[in-house]
């Protein structure tokens, strides 16, 4: 117990077991297990035979058995009925059950209180219930969840979600694609130096490995389904380019750049009669000292920068690119390092 190998050696121990009796010709006819719990289906009069027989295989492991009572079995958490030659199933539980579960006062978060009702409509859904059986489970989820606080309509709400779901898997091959036979399983793997002598072992054991990257996933491939924008529409790196002299402006926003061309308009019309040295925008000095005339026409955005914090470097990076000898801009920008500098020039 507590030993991370104790779940691998126990099973591999089980399936010893499992090979021997097998092996032995006292196998039933039906056979599943859980772990350590089986269900079997044995004519009456071969049982006390077959328990001796697979408690002769290890003088280390006992089996002890569990026989129907009234045509019903408990097996794990399912009450196993037969009826008419064939089996129903029901949700069991025992008789020492509550139904307790966190209540809505907790202060535990909303996802943790809402954990063992989203269980019970899965096992609810994925049973198969008789339509009295159904209707008598979702009835009792339905009042665990109103002794501990909770409505009605949270658990309505659990159970559309779940079956949206199922109906959804049921219904596109988008989703648990069906495994072809001998089709390789896939795995994603990190890159790392190992990766590709991983990649030569698991193929040898028909599993192809993937990369995890973004630029693999559907989505990147398909593209995105919004419009494009409008260089001048971005928020970014912007230029401005002075048609009459050939200079640029190399600027950042993080609002549109139409939006902040049309400040520097408003500090030339401004500003356009006092000393040049005084207006802060260098587009509308620009346009005060030479007389240029510059207009929306005259704007591109260049780059989309999504995060802010991104501007500062990559600004400089395109006032440098461009050279000081036809830029606008009276320095090179807040990130303006010399190792800025040697990317700019690799």
């Amino acid at each position: 117990m507590g030993n991370p190998l104790s779940p691998l050696i126990s099973e591999i121990f089980m399936k010893s077991i499992e090979e021997e009796i097998e092996k032995r010709g006292i196998m039933p006819k039906f056979w599943a297990r859980y772990v350590d719990d089986i269900l079997v289906i044995i004519p009456n009069e071969d049982i006390e035979k077959t328990l001796e027989a697979i408690n002769n295989i290890h003088r280390n492991i006992t089996f002890t058995m569990e026989k129907e009572v009234d045509k019903r079995i408990a097996f794990l958490d399912l009450a196993i009925i037969r009826t008419n030659n064939k089996l129903e199933f029901g949700i069991y539980r025992k008789k020492t059950h509550t139904q307790r579960t966190i209540p809505r006062i907790s202060k535990h978060t909303y996802g943790q209180k809402m954990a063992a009702y989203y269980s019970m409509i899965h096992r609810l859904l994925v049973t198969p219930l008789t339509e009295e059986g159904f209707k008598k489970e979702l009835t009792y989820i339905k009042d665990t969840a109103v002794k501990n606080g909770y409505s009605r309509g949270e658990i309505y709400r659990i159970l559309r979600k779940k079956q949206n779901r199922i109906n959804r898997d049921q219904l596109t091959t988008l989703y648990k694609q069906q495994k072809r036979d001998n089709a390789p399983i896939r795995a994603s793997i990190t890159f790392s130096s190992l990766s590709n002598k991983i990649r030569n072992t698991l193929s040898k054991h028909n599993i192809e490995t993937v990369s995890p990257s973004a630029n693999r996933q559907l989505r990147t491939k398909l593209g995105s389904a919004k419009d494009k924008l409008n260089k001048e529409e971005m928020s970014g790196i912007y230029k401005v380019n002075c048609p009459e002299c050939g200079k640029v402006y190399i600027g950042q926003t993080k609002r549109l750049v139409t939006t902040r061309f049309e400040e520097h308009l408003r500090e030339y019309n401004k500003r356009k009669s006092d000393d040049p040295r005084n207006i802060k925008s260098m587009v509308a000095r620009h346009m005060v000292e030479e007389g240029h005339a510059i207009t929306i026409d005259n704007v591109d955005g260049i780059k989309r920068v999504r995060k802010p914090h991104l501007l500062d470097t990559v600004e400089s990076l395109y006032i440098i690119n461009e050279g000081s000898h036809v830029t606008l801009n009276h320095d090179e920008g807040n990130c303006a390092s010399t190792l800025v500098k040697k990317l700019c020039h690799m």
